[in-house]
């Protein structure tokens, strides 16, 4: 497509960097200006995040002009991209854009459950719900860690000659699930009562979409014995939350597994790509050097305490155990709030640490540390 002068894109304000990664062929326009004011009919290209609910009825408000929207999210099931093609608009997301953060994430999590409660974890087995691109990730960190995985991904399965899925039998038989499928019809509650029964787990993680776990049925299973711990970073009901699960849970976060800064950067340089691709605009990448992130400790104790220095899961933990304290009709509110303004955290691989006791160099270094000294 040709390029108009002075083209006009509708964007969430906290899309990441934006302003760098868009040149300078777009005059941007927040999209909360835009809910609250209507549309001009001038606007050619829409870009948001999983906040915003592109549902039919939004779809229907976007004037002729719109030709493009994009969501900076892996995920895109807030996206009704059924009504997109109605309307002959464009569709770009950024797949894998965040798949080492939340590999990150998960790992880290399973490594500060293990510390305290003193279990190797070379002697569990992990079942991985869902290998695509986040998936594959967790699997190649976990199994640094010598912890044998089991991969179940049917749906991949059809689409590869060189993948073979586990039974969901077989996952059923391991000591921890985590989950990375994307949300939709059929992996709606794919952790319920009827797919799961009486099957004991030592430890369940949901860093996928909150409806893939039914929280009242993973409740359940805590309060009887058949589940001994769980770590939640997404919600069925989101941004409004279960208190309860989240006192119950060993580590419950505001969906922000995948919230580093170089995943934030990455998925608006592919979507801003896309975007200038679709109209025919040229844009450099941006392409900029940076300094490590150098980390100083002090003397830790234990595990627990060195990956609570490095990695902030903990400290969002800590708020949102803070957060049910207040009344439930803040919950949604407040859940965004945490969400949104608190700075992206950097991935192991920029990170050089100082400081730190020889016997945790190696749990690090496995991480993916850029660099560890004492």
């Amino acid at each position: 497509m040709s390029k108009s002068a002075d083209m006009l894109v509708i964007a969430d304000p906290h899309i990441y960097q934006l302003q760098e990664h868009i040149g300078e062929n777009w005059d941007i326009h927040t999209l909360e200006s835009t809910l609250k004011n209507g549309f001009s009919g001038n606007e050619s290209a829409i870009l948001v995040r999983t906040v915003t609910k592109v549902n039919k009825t939004f779809i229907q408000t976007f004037p002729d002009s719109i030709r493009f929207l994009a969501t900076a999210s892996a995920g895109f099931d807030h996206i009704d991209k059924k009504e997109l093609r109605k309307k002959h608009i464009h569709f770009a997301h950024a797949p894998g854009c965040n798949s080492k953060a939340v590999a990150e994430y998960v790992l880290t999590g399973m490594l500060l459950w293990a510390d305290a409660n003193h279990i190797d974890l070379s002697t569990k087995i992990l079942g991985i719900i869902g290998v695509g691109n986040v998936g594959k990730e967790v699997d190649t960190l976990a199994k640094k860690f010598n912890i044998k995985t089991v991969l179940f991904d049917p749906p991949r399965e059809k689409r590869s000659k060189t993948f073979h899925s586990a039974t969901f039998d077989e996952v059923l038989s391991c000591d921890m699930l985590t989950f990375h499928v994307p949300y939709d019809a059929s992996t709606h509650h794919l952790f319920n009562e009827k797919s799961i029964g009486n099957h004991s787990f030592d430890l369940v993680i949901n860093a996928a979409r909150g409806g893939v776990i039914d929280e009242e049925f993973l409740l359940k299973k805590m309060q009887d014995g058949t589940l001994t711990n769980c770590i939640i970073d997404c919600w069925e009901n989101e941004p409004k939350l279960n208190p309860q699960l989240v006192s119950h849970a060993f580590i419950a976060t505001p969906h922000i597994a995948g919230y580093s800064e170089q995943a934030k950067i990455k998925a608006t340089a592919m979507v801003t790509h896309a975007l200038n691709k679709y109209f025919g605009l040229a844009k450099k990448a941006k392409t900029e050097k940076r300094l490590p992130n150098t980390i100083v400790l002090d003397s830790s104790n234990n595990l627990s305490e060195v990956l609570t220095k490095v990695h902030p899961i903990r400290d969002y933990d800590a708020a949102m155990r803070l957060l049910i304290q207040e009344k439930n009709e803040n919950h949604a509110v407040l859940f965004a709030h945490l969400r949104t303004n608190k700075a992206y955290r950097n991935e192991y691989k920029t990170i050089e640490i100082q400081g730190l006791e020889q016997e945790f160099h190696e749990t690090l270094r496995k991480l993916g540390v850029r660099k560890v000294c004492s």
